[in-house]
């Protein structure tokens, strides 16, 4: 019984590793990865989130680090976006396992998603794709809207902000800040 069990469970994760990996090489979308555990806990300390924010995680993956802000801080509005269904789903499992109900998870693109609610917004995301945001950014966001791009900055904005979180040698080491 037990081995029937963990051949399923397996071979589910098998399919789903296959489904995943088709969908980026057919679709050029950016890989499921997930912001670094170290720069996670950084993070939740510098973003500056009040009980009326509403915090954007603009490609979620599996939403980690929306899980583990809205712990820290019940009051905001956690709003991830991504365009992998694979992404979504594990997502919105994670925050029920979680009991995570200032979490919602939309199945969008995020370059077609009004962002004009947003008071903060995450993004860890191709650098190709952070100028076309820039252009969305200004004519969307309201001012005073902080956005917190982690190792990739604009080409063409000059961050407010630089700081080094320490994970020199990986991934999710730099994070840019800038006030619109």
């Amino acid at each position: 019984m037990l081995i029937n069990v963990i051949q399923i469970i397996l071979t589910l994760s098998s399919v789903l590793v296959i489904v995943f990996l088709l969908d980026v090489l057919l679709t050029g979308k950016t890989p499921l990865v997930t912001t670094p555990s170290g720069s996670r806990k950084k993070l939740a300390e510098i973003f500056q989130l009040k009980e009326n924010s509403v915090f954007y995680d603009l490609g979620c993956g599996t939403s980690k680090l929306l899980v583990e802000c809205s712990k820290i801080f019940p009051s905001t509005k956690f709003i991830g976006i991504d365009n992998s269904p694979f992404a979504c789903v594990l997502s919105r499992l994670r925050t029920v396992l979680n009991s995570s109900k200032n979490i919602s998870i939309k199945f969008e693109n995020f370059f077609k998603t009004d962002l004009s609610r947003a008071t903060h917004i995450y993004l860890w995301i191709y650098i190709k794709d952070m100028n076309k945001l820039l252009t969305k950014f200004k004519s969307e966001l309201k001012s005073g809207t902080l956005v917190y791009a982690l190792d990739f900055p604009f080409s063409e904005k000059k961050p407010n902000e630089v700081v080094d979180l320490g994970e020199r040698n990986k991934f999710g080491h730099t994070l840019y800040i800038y006030k619109f």
